[in-house]
């Protein structure tokens, strides 16, 4: 009998407190790996961080800004409409802009519909200088009223203008770095020297 007991003891011991902690052991090292990757990922995050240039991001960030500001920024649009206008030798009769809307995207955008007039070779001037212009805006629709009688055109042109207002929520530290392209760097540079 003593023998007996003995067995169900060590039975006993083995199934309730034995087992459990092989059990726990288990799950803490599989814990533990997952920690280790994450320190590992977090490291290589950090080393990617560390890498980058401060002045190219800020320079790059101040382009971006620039292309696509975070406000519609309607003074300042007015200020280089006049300021592309001017530089054709048209002369602006009216100006009005739409309600903003946005897309999936995140971008939103505005139209501003201007009338002006001047002859069509200043038209045509106009529409490459709002291309080359570093604020991102597109010519949407544009109707030319040619006169015979006088050598001047008149044209009412919608342009539309993007910005993108600031996301509301910062990335996880766990998302991966998303480093920008040679094409995205050469394009920044040429928006900066647009300016």
């Amino acid at each position: 009998i003593v023998s007996f007991l003995a067995v169900l003891i060590c039975t006993l011991i083995i199934g309730f407190f034995i087992v459990p902690q092989i059990y726990t052991i288990l799950d803490t090292n599989k814990k533990i790996n997952d920690i280790e990757n994450r320190r590992d990922k977090l490291a290589k995050k950090l080393s990617e961080v560390e890498s980058l240039n401060i002045n190219e991001y800020s320079k790059d960030l101040t382009a971006s800004f620039i292309a696509l500001p975070e406000d519609k920024e309607i003074p300042e649009v007015i200020g280089q409409i006049l300021s592309l206008l001017s530089s054709t030798g048209l002369t602006l009769e009216d100006i009005a802009f739409t309600a903003p809307i946005a897309d999936p995207t995140g971008v939103s955008s505005y139209n501003a519909s201007i009338s002006v007039t001047g002859d069509e070779s200043s038209i045509q001037t106009l529409f490459s200088k709002i291309k080359e212009n570093p604020r991102i805006m597109r010519v949407g629709k544009l109707e030319i009223n040619t006169s015979n009688s006088l050598s001047k055109s008149q044209a009412d042109i919608d342009i539309a203008i993007y910005f993108q207002p600031l996301p509301t929520k910062i990335g996880d530290v766990e998302q991966p770095i998303i480093l920008l392209s040679p094409e995205e760097k050469e394009l920044l540079t040429n928006l900066a020297n647009a300016k």
